[in-house]
């Protein structure tokens, strides 16, 4: 079978040889913590207060010179890339630093997200997960594209320039072929002890993470194959719930299998129609999981992404529909969060889980169904494992997918009261969370949902 490939054209990312780290320790300059500007606060910024959970959010400018790369051959499909630098140019950037004000609270892990522009504006994805402060982790939002910076070549651009530019007037990315080196020097930054003491307030991580979601996964999925083996400087990767859009220069291929250790927790059921057949064992460095009737943007995770966005006065991307998959991929991130670092700290890799199922008719990936309409396969949360509804990861060419509520007769025939759905998804989501695949909060939130569903007494 041959592989069924995302391609967009390729960017011209490269990295310099191994021998080529003349400039590796040149470090950028840090300024900050920042305030001011007209809205008096970090676009964003985490919703609420975030010292009620014992954090400190704190913004920096970050300027310094950032190379450019190129491709030496072709980009194969093994991820065993060739690249050099051509040229190096100017960058002022910020990131977003999330840490434990308690230095006892801190985990030791520092997570660095790749902050996603697809709307034409920074959000982040991951930093909503709860799992990522319960446990002390710091977590950083990188601003590394043009576009978060700038905004789109667009009527009323939402850019950090249009947005706050007394604040962020200052700010300027070239290019986004300087990204990656960007994304390198923030790294470098987090685990450089003058960095630390600067931006960290002290803490010392011992792990580093590269993390990103969506076209952003995509940049760090490039990163993991182009830059990482050559730099070095993160301790592991994790892109998550990609690629069912991609950046128009990026390839989609499989990471390299070698240390350090990499985590795909969140291909979609909806990104599983176009990744047909790319897929790859698990190693000893390696794991990949699909996630059942998961959709791109889903119900949960818009409603909380809406909380930020109409708190930041920037217009959301569409409007939410209730219909779309309710399905939300987001605990199963947060879930990874925690035993990434567990894998390399203690050699306890996370559970290789099953794939979703299916075949190719033709060219085009059909998915197995049972009776219940949900797909076979996958990783299985208690929406999936008792039902109340089909739930579609993708629907013709949307990436918002489907939530097909089962009638009232159907409900009754698979439960015999409320109290009866209830105690199964208790069940379920004790198993789900002694499979590692959600957290113990996310335990009492699914028994929250079911006992308001909508279930027959």
């Amino acid at each position: 079978m041959k592989p069924f490939l995302l391609f967009f054209g390729i960017i011209p990312l490269a990295f310099a040889s191994i021998n080529d780290r003349k400039d590796e320790c040149r470090l950028p300059k840090v300024e900050g913590p920042i305030s001011g500007g007209q809205k008096g606060y970090p676009f964003a910024s985490f919703y609420g207060n975030i010292s009620e959970i014992g954090y400190i959010e704190e913004e920096f400018f970050l300027t310094g010179n950032a190379k450019e790369y190129e491709q030496i051959g072709d980009l194969g499909l093994d991820g065993k890339w060739d690249l050099k630098p051509t040229k190096s140019s100017y960058y002022k950037t910020r990131i977003l630093v999330r840490r434990p004000k308690n230095h006892s609270r801190f985990s030791g892990v520092a997570l660095l997200e790749w902050i996603n522009v697809s709307f034409g504006y920074e959000v982040t994805f991951g930093g909503d997960a709860p799992g990522i402060y319960q446990n002390g982790s710091v977590y950083v939002l990188v601003s590394a594209q043009r576009v978060g910076v700038s905004g789109l070549d667009i009527p009323n651009p939402q850019g950090l320039h249009q947005w706050d530019p007394d604040r962020y007037g200052s700010l300027t990315i070239p290019n986004d072929t300087v990204s990656y080196d960007i994304y390198t020097q923030v790294a470098r930054i987090i685990k450089s002890p003058q960095g630390q003491a600067k931006v960290l307030g002290g803490l010392s991580p011992d792990i580093v993470v590269a993390v990103g979601g969506s076209q952003s996964g995509s940049r760090v999925l490039a990163y993991t194959n182009g830059i990482q083996p050559l730099t070095n400087v993160f301790d592991a990767t994790m892109p998550y719930y990609l690629p069912d859009k991609q950046p128009p220069s990026l390839l989609i291929t499989h990471p390299l299998q070698s240390k350090p250790r990499r985590f795909r927790p969140c291909e979609l059921e909806a990104s599983y129609t176009i990744l047909f057949g790319t897929r790859q064992p698990d190693t000893a460095y390696f794991r990949y999981w699909e996630v059942a009737g998961a959709s791109h943007v889903n119900v949960p995770l818009y409603e909380t992404l809406l909380l930020t966005l109409n708190r930041d006065g920037v217009v959301p991307p569409e409007q939410l529909s209730l219909n779309w998959s309710q399905v939300n991929w987001l605990p199963v991130v947060d879930a990874a969060f925690r035993l990434l670092p567990a894998w390399i700290k203690h050699h306890s890799p996370p559970s290789p889980m099953p794939l979703i199922e299916g075949f190719l008719n033709g060219t085009i990936p059909i998915l197995n169904r049972a009776a219940d309409g949900n797909v076979i396969g996958g990783v299985r949360l208690p929406e999936i494992t008792v039902p109340i509804a089909q739930y579609v990861g993708l629907v013709g060419i949307g990436l918002n997918g489907a939530t097909n509520a089962y009638s009232e007769e159907k409900l009754k025939d698979l439960y015999h009261t409320h109290e009866d759905y209830v105690k199964r998804v208790v069940g379920a989501s004790i198993k789900a969370y002694g499979k590692g695949i959600i957290l113990d909060y996310q335990v009492a939130i699914e028994v929250q949902r079911a006992t308001a569903a909508h279930v027959p007494h």
